[in-house]
Formats: C-alpha cells, structure tokens, sequence
C-alpha cells in the first residue's frame, strides 16, 4: 500500500491506474486505506469473527429512523460500524434495501405481486354464488396459495361469521392452519368469530386493499373454475343443501387433480401434500412472529405519521409482505410458473 501512495506522488498518477497495473483490485487499496487510517491491521486473520447476539427489533428501528431516499439510503455506514459485530454488511444491506422498499410502498401506495413458494404456508379465502338445480348457494372457498390446493363448503344461506369459522376450523384440523389467511374485508370474513379461531389457532391476518380485488385474486379464479365445472354437471331441481355439497366436493377433487401448467404439469393435491402440513410453524414461532410484526407495523406507521385504520392495515399488509420475502415463502412475481415442488403421488 506504502509504495502504490509513494509511485502516485512521484509519477502523480491516479493511484486506480497503479493498482490496475499492478494487477491488485482498488477497492482492496482502498479497504486498506481506511483501515489504516482507523488504526487497524491491514489484512484480518483468517478464520470467523466472534459473533454477537442480533437484537432484531432494535436494528429494525435503526433502519427505519435512516433518511431514506428512491433509490439511496444516508447514513448507512455508521449503522454498519453499530452492528458489524452482530451482522454482515451484506446482510445488513439488504435489510436496508428491504426497508427502504417498505417505505416507498407506505409513500406511494405501490401493490407488490407475488410467486408463493411453500404450500400449507398461506392460505386465502373468499365466498362466491353458484346455481345448482336452479336454486343459488353460498360457496365459501380456501385455497393453498403456492398450490392452488381447494376445499369449500356450500350454503343455502349467506354465511356468517360463525359459519364461516366452523368451516374454516374443519379446515384447518384437516390440512393443518396456516401462518396467514388472506381475505376480503367482507364483515362475515372479520367477525369476532372468525378472529376467535385465528387467534385460537395463531393464524395472521391478511386483508386486501380496499377496492382492489386483484389482490386475492388467485382464490377468485379458482372459484370461476368451481363455477365452470359446476356447470357441467345435469343437477335436477330441486337441489337440497345436502346435495349441492356433493357436487361441490365432486368439482373440488376433479380441480385439485387436474394437471396444472404453473406447477409443472404436476396437480394441486400432490404439489399441497408433499410436506407436513401441520409442521408449517410451531406455536411458540407464531407467538413471537406476530409479536414482531405487530411492533414492525407500529414503529413504520409512527415513522410516516400515520393514524387512520386504511394506513394502519397498510403498514401490517407491508410488513407482513415483507417477512414472508424475508424468509423466503414468496418471492416477487417476475414470471407465471411457480418453482419446482416436491411431490408426492396423491390418492
């Protein structure tokens, strides 16, 4: 380093050419330059450095109060020098990075979409009206995200909160509960029934944006698919409560066992029961997740000054999004075919 700074003053060349010439990269001369200056040794022993214990809710807080930019983030380097015990600068970065998103998307009110990776991790629901044998039924739809996997439940009349959480409650005794349930912001959907079961069951909520249906869209086009394939079948009038739920379940398990391109030519049934369905997250997990982002939500809407519900479910959605990026459940969508799956051969 000593001879590249005394070549640079005596031929007064930049000392990046030196170093090009010399075949060492300039950003190892620079690394060297600052950690000279700093007092340290040029060159780290080899070998891991001692890592300390990683507060995330505090570092989370210190990246929020950074003044964050479209594209840039100021004061990045002194958070660095705060945590480099406890953290990468890669990884770090990438926090940043993250959070910087989440407050671009709390400024601009941007909607994200996403590819879901891990089946049994989110589940979505919502009610649509199908007519069998001229009389018109309630049919309320959960579908596995990253699968597509289906069950539903037919009613002659339009479902209560306290239906809806029996339903949802055979639901998840059956095939496990997830860590979220997307859903409308239809009343019977966030009864204090329904809130019982979740909160039962440590289930996060996730509700869409007002008046952008898109955003639950996935459960809305397999119910145009519940609805094609009813259609198919010569159901006679009259058509009792008891037999409509037949021919639903019929049209569920020819949906769940259809070839599907997104996933490969693979069904939803043998995409859905590849893993443990009830090993998706352990109580104690989900009890501190929720904590966590509860505090998350409160710390970025106190961040923009926000208080009023539409902005208060806007910081949870952005958060919650955001973990589940983190942790590698979604992905941001780029393309329509979901990731290779493990499958097993479905009965």
């Amino acid at each position: 380093m000593q001879r590249i700074i005394e070549i640079s003053k005596k031929t007064r060349a930049p000392a990046a050419q030196i170093c090009a010439a010399a075949g060492l990269a300039y950003s190892t001369f620079r690394r060297w330059m600052r950690r000279a200056s700093a007092g340290l040794p040029l060159v780290s022993s080899p070998g891991p450095r001692p890592v300390e214990p990683l507060d995330e809710s505090k570092l989370f807080s210190e990246i929020l109060a950074l003044a964050h930019g479209e594209k840039r983030t100021h004061g990045t380097g002194g958070l660095y020098e705060k945590f480099r015990s406890s953290i990468s600068r890669r990884d770090l970065y990438k926090r940043i990075r993250r959070v910087r998103g989440m407050v671009s998307r709390m400024r601009k009110g941007v909607i994200k979409r996403f590819r879901w990776n891990r089946p049994g991790a989110v589940m979505a629901t919502d009610t649509v009206e199908v007519k069998l044998g001229g009389s018109v039924y309630n049919v309320q739809t959960m579908r596995d995200q990253a699968s597509g996997y289906l069950d539903a439940h037919a009613s002659a009349s339009v479902p209560t909160d306290l239906w809806m959480a029996e339903k949802l409650g055979a639901t998840f005794a059956s095939q496990g509960a997830p860590i979220l349930l997307k859903r409308d912001n239809a009343k019977n959907e966030n009864g204090s029934a329904v809130k019982a079961l979740l909160d039962e069951h440590w289930v996060l909520p996730l509700n869409s944006p007002e008046y952008y249906p898109r955003y639950n869209g996935g459960v809305e086009g397999s119910q145009n698919e519940i609805q094609a394939e009813l259609e198919k079948y010569d159901v006679p009038a009259p058509c009792p409560e008891g037999h409509a739920s037949a021919h639903v379940a019929r049209a569920i398990g020819n949906l769940n066992h259809k070839p599907r391109k997104n996933l490969h030519g693979k069904c939803a049934c043998g995409v859905f029961h590849s893993g443990d369905r009830f090993a998706i997250m352990s109580k104690r997990k989900r009890v501190k997740l929720a904590a966590e982002l509860k505090a998350r939500a409160a710390r970025l809407l106190a961040q923009k000054g926000g208080d009023t519900p539409r902005q208060a479910r806007s910081a949870w959605r952005i958060v919650v999004e955001e973990w589940l990026l983190e942790s590698g459940h979604i992905t941001e969508k780029r393309k329509h075919v979901l990731p290779l799956f493990n499958v097993k051969r479905c009965s």
